[in-house]
């Protein structure tokens, strides 16, 4: 496979997730899940760019991109938790009109 390969897969990937987190905006749980597949475009157009290029950029980059996701990933459900333990709904509307 040529990097042309990996270059479209990712775009898709990252289109895939993109329209993922356009259409789940309401529903918090799934507009994460539609980041984490824009994470993952990133870090297969990371590591394949890396592995072509043949350095070890790419792959020092992925796991930096790697671990933002995972502090993304542990605030916003914690928040979540918080938010579901308080008003025992998970809307993202009232989460908007919370204020202070």
């Amino acid at each position: 496979m040529t990097f042309l390969h990996f270059l479209i897969l990712s775009s898709i990937v990252f289109i895939i997730g993109l329209v993922g987190l356009m259409m789940n905006r309401r529903h918090l749980i799934r507009a994460l899940l539609a980041l984490e597949v824009l994470f993952l475009s990133v870090h297969l157009l990371f590591v394949s760019s890396s592995a072509f290029l043949g350095d070890l950029q790419g792959q020092v980059m992925s796991l930096f991109v790697l671990g933002v996701g995972a502090a993304e990933v542990a605030v916003g459900l914690s928040l979540l938790v918080l938010f579901y333990r308080r008003y025992q709904r998970t809307d993202v509307d009232d989460i908007a009109q919370l204020k202070g």
